[in-house]
């Protein structure tokens, strides 16, 4: 083992309680007969979904046929707020948005949703210790009931001004969003005129997209701040941050152990340098634990001065999306596509969908058959129809894809979006 998976070792020890958790109280490793953490097998999200009495624990058995049924889309949500619904009393279940081919219901208790925020917080307050939930304004990841302000995805520039100048008055020192929109706002800005914003925060804490060296500098330089990049999942939550820019997380060892697996023997990666799957185990989860799960990420292991990182891998240039004559990560886009179609219309029972590009304004949307598959379609031909993001109106095509030919499209898909294009 080289020196720099000890010293990673060092810092996330192997999580021998989980292991002892999961070969008790849950089915699905009881039966395996497990000795070692290393033995357990990795797991994804499409096994999990289909055989959740499985992978619930036995400590919540009176409500597994219940989540079960919540997780098929054979029972009514109810209440859905951000993403999130409340089926069961302290229970929240949170819906995935479907990067791996398909999309997710996963259910945490409200005990094990405070452990997640508190080392997300215990983080955040090491880099600024005054930060607090009422000194934090969140963008994207809003609390259930918590209700979007509309301005800042309207096209009133005053309006969108307007939150700033609340939140400078109520001395907000972090601000929670996609670089993104942030940098689209700034832009409004500097047309209107309007002066920058120095001190306005502490820390812009970017979430859910890649931070570009571009991005950077322009939220950097309009509030004079500290930027973060914040990685994670629905599933887990935050696993780790990137405080410098260079792309290399410190991993959120409070709530995470993080592996990464040889992407044909899924033995654990020791060496700098070589590329694996992204492999998560969450320390907090109880009701459906989250172990050695795959969520669809390839990364590096880095060495930086004597520190060992995380490097996530970008998209190759058949995920990228050629838009407005430029390359840009495709997932990354119609992912948002799927966010405003999912909060629209709600979660629905679906095993596999693909965007992939023909043309330049030209996307084939594949979804699997089922009962929802048209109410998604339309949800999200309106939600492309009314985005400014391209010079040109994307023209959207629909292919079913069969119940039978489900299974071969899961086996051999790897990517949300795909480019059949050769861009020059």
């Amino acid at each position: 083992m080289s020196v720099e998976i000890q010293e990673l070792s060092t810092r996330m020890p192997v999580p021998a309680e989980m292991l002892e958790y999961v070969k008790k109280f849950v089915p699905r490793y009881r039966q395996l007969g497990i000795r070692y953490f290393r033995d357990l097998p990795p797991a994804r999200k499409e096994e999990m979904m289909r055989n959740i009495p499985d992978y619930v624990s036995e400590e919540f058995a009176e409500i597994r046929q219940r989540l079960s049924d919540l997780v098929q889309d054979r029972e009514a949500a109810g209440e859905v707020s951000n993403n999130q619904f409340k089926p069961i009393p302290g229970v929240l279940v949170e819906q995935t948005t479907g990067t791996s081919g398909m999309p997710g219901r996963f259910p945490k208790t409200n005990a094990e949703r405070t452990r997640l925020a508190m080392g997300i917080w215990k983080y955040r307050r090491k880099i600024d210790p005054g930060v607090s939930p009422d000194k934090f304004l969140p963008f994207v990841h809003l609390p259930f009931g918590q209700k979007e302000d509309p301005r800042i995805h309207g096209s009133d520039v005053v309006e969108i001004r307007a939150v700033y100048d609340e939140a400078v008055r109520k001395q907000v020192r972090w601000l929670h969003a996609q670089p993104r929109m942030v940098c689209g706002h700034i832009k409004r800005f500097n047309e209107a005129g309007y002066p920058r914003m120095p001190g306005f925060i502490r820390v812009c804490e970017t979430t859910s997209e890649t931070l570009s060296p571009v991005e950077k500098q322009t939220v950097a330089d309009y509030f004079d701040c500290k930027l973060l990049n914040q990685f994670g999942c629905i599933e887990t939550w935050a696993f780790g941050y990137d405080e410098t820019g260079t792309g290399e997380m410190d991993v959120l060892t409070d709530n995470v152990f993080l592996e990464l697996l040889n992407p044909e023997t899924y033995e654990p990666i020791t060496r700098i340098g070589e590329t694996g799957l992204l492999a998560l185990t969450s320390l907090h989860l109880r009701l459906l634990p989250i172990v050695r799960y795959l969520n669809g990420d390839r990364a590096e292991w880095t060495l930086a001065g004597e520190r060992v990182k995380l490097r996530l891998h970008q998209d190759r240039q058949i995920n990228m999306l050629l838009l407005n004559g430029k390359l840009v990560p495709g997932a990354e886009v119609v992912r948002v596509w799927l966010n405003i179609a999912f909060i629209r219309m709600g979660y629905l029972q679906m095993e596999f969908i693909q965007f992939v590009q023909t043309a330049e304004f030209e996307i084939t949307v594949r979804i699997g058959a089922c009962a929802k598959g048209p109410k998604l379609w339309a949800e999200i031909q309106k939600v492309v129809a009314e985005t400014t993001t391209t010079t040109g109106a994307i023209h959207l095509v629909y292919e079913e894809v069969s119940a039978e030919g489900i299974a071969q499209e899961l086996k051999r898909k790897k990517y949300l979006f795909v480019s059949r294009l050769n861009p020059i």
